[in-house]
């Protein structure tokens, strides 16, 4: 008996995260729909200027030979 409690408690507390997420999307994205936001991967990306990369350091430690 106290399993079907525990399973009842975790379900409730499952839907009412659910919901709870749900309508908190639903009121962040008042005006997207399904359709626009299917098509955000086709848009065009923004470019800024690539960061000049340092270049690598030699770890520390013993040389390899020259050959």
């Amino acid at each position: 008996m106290e399993v079907l409690f525990l399973t009842l408690l975790l379900s409730l507390i499952l839907a009412a995260v659910f919901i709870i997420l749900f309508y908190r999307d639903r009121n962040r994205n008042r005006f997207a729909s399904p359709e626009s936001d299917a098509l955000i991967p086709f848009e065009e990306e923004k470019s800024r200027p690539a960061k000049p990369k340092s270049p690598p350091q030699n770890p520390p430690g013993p040389t390899p030979p020259a050959h």
